[in-house]
């Protein structure tokens, strides 16, 4: 690696250093948008906010671990294949320390090949060059730095989307707006709404300042639920609001398990559409008072364990797709340094699940990565299997894959824990 650098370059300071870099990868022409399942295809029509990639490199002088924040409803494996390869070839970073998150945005574009990804061939590039320019610049931004950390609550901004009726405790569905009154129906299970920050303080360059929050970007902000407008929805007001509020610093977005989590609806424009500026407005509010009350930490050094979990699919996928395999691979990858962890799933993850793994963890603070390094659309709680609903529709793997995947997380961050 450190020879790739050099061929490059670019010097790794002595002790802990963090960098980071944001690129604007809009496409010139009309490409496939992600998200609301294949049957809402859409073309891109025109560009609301900048579709950003962002890339936070963090080393010890010997190991370097890359967080890559996409504006895309997901990163396929294929995605993330690709793209680490990238890296890899350029400045020989393995990508078992990359953990390639998406923001999960319903407005951004495509970049896997599927029934909705017209222009894609043009986009790709575009794409893959933003990825690569901002993994080199964050590695060339690289200076020395001290973890603080802090959180909060958001209280109403996120809520379950599943819910029980309050009168026979039947299963009502898939809600995109709370029930309408306390007679109607209660939330399936209460929603994780815990905010986390990390701010990487540097004395001679911008802080960086981490964020990790579980909450679906899927605001219906322009021509309905399905849209057509490019947008990274409240993640970039949440950004530019964040940084314009705390000064000198960058701020990146890292979702989390919010595979039944959904924006809180009380943020109403005059049409009843979601007001997605205003969401995020207040979101970079809960940054600012998560910061208020954040502490150091000790960086250390960079540990990973990266995985593959077998996944037993389950009956009713293999049925309905003609899969003969009985096991699907999901990729893990457990991180630590010093007083820092995190963990990955490549699909969307019940919020309960991903409590449950931070609440277990030994260390001062985890970040919990969805939609990270593949997507296998989703893996809900064990609890909520029974009651069916679009998330248990939607998985290819057999009930409790979910707590699995917890129970996984959970011995091997005790297994980094007990190393140190």
């Amino acid at each position: 690696m450190k020879e790739k650098l050099q061929a490059a370059g670019i010097a790794l300071p002595e002790g802990f250093s963090a960098g980071f870099c944001r690129k604007v990868v809009n496409p010139t022409e009309p490409v496939g948008l992600g998200g609301y399942g294949s049957e809402a295809q859409r073309t891109s029509c025109d560009i609301m906010d900048d579709i950003c990639v962002s890339c936070t490199a963090l080393s010890d002088g010997e190991q370097i671990a890359l967080f890559i924040s996409s504006d895309t409803l997901h990163t396929g494996y294929a995605v993330y294949e690709k793209a680490s390869r990238m890296i890899e070839e350029a400045f020989g970073i393995s990508k078992e320390y990359v953990i390639y998150n998406s923001t999960h945005t319903h407005a951004g574009p495509s970049v896997h090949r599927g029934v909705a990804c017209p222009g894609l061939d043009k986009y790709a590039p575009i794409y893959y060059g933003g990825v690569l320019e901002a993994v080199e610049e964050a590695l060339r931004d690289l200076a020395p730095a001290v973890p603080n950390i802090g959180a909060t609550d958001t209280k109403d901004m996120n809520w379950v989307r599943r819910y029980i009726s309050r009168e026979d405790g039947s299963f009502l569905g898939n809600w995109l707006r709370p029930p309408r009154g306390p007679e109607e129906a209660r939330h399936e299970t209460p929603a994780d709404s815990r905010l986390q920050v990390i701010r990487w303080v540097r004395e001679e360059k911008k802080d960086i300042v981490m964020v990790n929050w579980q909450c679906h970007p899927c605001s219906p902000h322009v021509a309905g639920q399905y849209g057509t407008t490019l947008s990274p929805d409240w993640v970039s007001p949440m950004r530019c609001f964040a940084e314009e509020k705390l000064g000198d610093v960058h701020v990146v977005y890292h979702q989390g398990a919010c595979g039944n989590l959904i924006s809180g609806t009380s943020i109403l424009n005059e049409k009843g559409n979601t007001d997605y500026k205003r969401k995020g407005r207040e979101l970079a509010f809960f940054i600012a008072e998560a910061l208020k009350e954040a502490h150091p930490v000790n960086a250390g050094k960079i540990r990973v364990i990266c995985e593959k979990l077998p996944g037993v699919l389950s009956k009713e996928y293999k049925e309905k797709s003609g899969e003969k395999a009985d096991t699907y691979s999901l990729q893990l990858t457990t991180l630590a340094i010093g007083d820092l962890a995190f963990a990955t799933v490549p699909c969307e993850w019940h919020d309960t699940c991903g409590r449950s793994v931070r609440e277990a963890s030994p260390f001062k603070m985890t970040f919990i990565h969805g939609y990270t390094n593949g997507a296998l659309r989703y893996i809900p709680a064990a609890s909520c299997w029974n009651n069916g609903g679009y998330e248990v529709k939607s998985c290819y793997f057999e009930c409790g894959t979910g707590e699995k995947i917890a129970r996984h997380h959970m011995d091997k961050l005790w297994e980094l824990y007990s190393a140190l």
